[in-house]
C-alpha cells in the first residue's frame, strides 16, 4: 500500500514549511493530494514522481542556457 504523508512530512522531504506545502507555494500546487474527510494527505509515490519530473539533467540546463544566449 502507498504510504500517506502529512504536509509536515512532505515539507521535511522538500525542505519547505508545511504551510508552503498546504498553500501550494514553491510549485507544490501540482502535487496530487488525497482528501480523507477534512484532512489532506500526500502519497509517497506521487511525491517521488513529482520530484522526478522536476529534476533537470545538467546537459538540459546547459542546452537551455545556450539556446537563450547565456
Amino acid at each position: 500500500m502507498n504510504e500517506l504523508l502529512t504536509a509536515e512530512q512532505v515539507g521535511q522531504q522538500l525542505q519547505l514549511s508545511a504551510k508552503t506545502v498546504r498553500t501550494g507555494g514553491a510549485g507544490t500546487s501540482t502535487l496530487p493530494k488525497v482528501r480523507l474527510g477534512r484532512q489532506i494527505r500526500y502519497r509517497q509515490v506521487d511525491l517521488d514522481r513529482w520530484i522526478s519530473l522536476r529534476v533537470r539533467a545538467p546537459f538540459q540546463v546547459a542546452a537551455r542556457r545556450l539556446k537563450q544566449g547565456g
